[in-house]
């Protein structure tokens, strides 16, 4: 089995957070069927899943394969800002040596058959390569279409809540029963980050939610960190870093909850992930650098209002 995907990760552009039914009302874009949402444990709404047919090159390693049918799509909004696309496909041999009829891939959703023979290693390597050279697969286009289409529907003020910078993780998973469990993260340049992972047994629905988990975590991570950049703690004045950290304990620690809605399966190779890549502790350090800022004006104050009274 051959599975890829690629997750763009940013914020709405509206300047409030959306409730859980503002959030799926924004994405029942697909006539006849409402998207799922809930409250807990963290705010999310999820699209149902949006099918688009292909019929096109694949990125790979040495020769270049055909590969015809479908990608699923499905857009999510996590805590009422912050706005996901994720694209994906299972590459799987074609039974024939030509193409076949639509009804046929339309009844495989989710699913493009490569005509000839699948070198499952150059094809996923392929795939996570920086640089994706047309006209092979793109499923970062069709993530890009989705987002605009979230993007200019109603209900938006078309402002977002602070500034933040996009990502885009990009990732294969491949059965490889001699490596099972193995997972390597790396970040590229302009706001890529890859992923491989060699599973077993695992549904595709239960990696597409982990990459799709580790996105919104690794953007969540990445938006702290700029943030606490931008803040110039220690040259600033600290009134003026706390400022700059404010949207970080508005709008973005309450929903670091690693692997909170996956498997047991995921879950394994989140906590093999995390301490591969230590995410985690590279969060709780950041935020507590961020609380430690608003503690000190907090004792700064208390000192002063301390020092006046007895003045």
């Amino acid at each position: 089995m051959i599975l890829i995907g690629e997750v763009h990760t940013g914020l709405l552009r509206n300047s409030t957070a959306l409730t859980a039914g503002a959030s799926a009302t924004l994405l029942g874009f697909k006539p006849g069927s409402p998207a799922q949402y809930g409250e807990r444990p963290v705010r999310f709404a999820r699209s149902p899943e949006l099918l688009t047919g292909v019929d096109c090159a694949l990125a790979s390693i040495g020769a270049v394969p055909r590969g015809i049918g479908t990608v699923g799509s499905r857009a999510s909004v996590i805590g009422g800002q912050i706005l996901l696309s994720s694209s994906y496909a299972t590459i799987t041999p074609s039974g024939a040596s030509r193409r076949l009829t639509w009804s046929h891939y339309l009844s495989r959703p989710g699913v493009i058959e490569v005509l000839g023979r699948v070198q499952a290693r150059a094809l996923c390597s392929g795939f996570l390569r920086a640089a994706i050279p047309p006209p092979t697969l793109d499923l970062g286009a069709v993530n890009a279409r989705i987002i605009r289409e979230v993007q200019t529907r109603p209900g938006l003020n078309r402002r977002s809540a602070f500034r933040a910078q996009s990502t885009r993780l990009r990732w294969a998973a491949i059965a490889d029963s001699a490596e099972t469990g193995n997972v390597v993260f790396a970040l590229r340049r302009n706001g890529l980050r890859t992923v491989e992972l060699h599973c077993g047994g695992e549904e595709p629905a239960e990696l597409i939610a982990l990459c799709e988990d580790l996105a919104l975590h690794d953007w969540l991570l990445s938006t702290l960190l700029k943030l606490i950049d931008h803040s110039m703690i220690g040259a600033a004045p600290r009134r003026e870093a706390i400022a700059r950290l404010i949207p970080a304990m508005d709008f973005i620690l309450h929903l670091w909850m690693p692997g909170v809605r996956l498997g047991e399966q995921a879950k394994a190779f989140w906590r093999a992930l995390d301490q591969q890549a230590a995410l985690s502790k590279q969060w709780q350090a950041s935020v507590d650098r961020v609380r430690d800022q608003f503690s000190m004006a907090t004792i700064t104050r208390l000192l002063a209002s301390h020092s006046f009274d007895h003045s």
